[in-house]
């Protein structure tokens, strides 16, 4: 198993997307046959923890869930939009907004680690000019 950062020229890079090798979740994860749109997976020993599936422009993409999250969100279709996970309605429905906990009216919800890890405990709830302090670039962690 390697690990490979996209270059994309820039100086300071945290993770917005993470693309696992099909072969390596076959392997390597447990599937969950739910019947969800987005498949999901386990590794043994890490139950509360599921990695997610979904698309942009055609390509496949993981995201990091908390399991009781998870139930939560796995009867929607994901998708991927600008480096972000979200489902349509009546307008689009940011996966990170509907997984942070607590009051975010008003707030920019920011991801503490990379975009792709959308458990509880790395969401926060900040306003937009705290978020300007966490501008960073991002760049795609390929798992092959």
């Amino acid at each position: 198993m390697r690990f490979l950062k996209q270059d994309r020229n820039r100086r300071q890079s945290k993770f917005s997307r993470l693309r696992i090798d099909p072969n390596i979740l076959n392997k390597q994860f447990d599937k969950l046959d739910n019947g969800a749109p987005n498949e999901a997976y386990i590794i043994k020993g890490y139950g509360n923890i599921v990695f997610m599936r979904y698309q942009e422009n055609g390509e496949n993409f993981i995201t990091i869930l908390d399991r009781a999250d998870y139930e939560n969100i796995k009867d929607s279709l994901w998708e991927g939009f600008n480096e972000y996970i979200v489902k349509k309605e009546d307008h689009k429905i940011y996966l990170h907004r509907v997984l942070c906990h607590g009051d975010i009216t008003g707030m920019i919800v920011h991801h503490k680690g990379s975009r792709f890890d959308n458990r509880a405990d790395m969401l926060e709830p900040v306003t937009p000019k705290e978020h300007d302090r966490h501008r960073t670039y991002f760049d795609d962690l390929i798992i092959v």
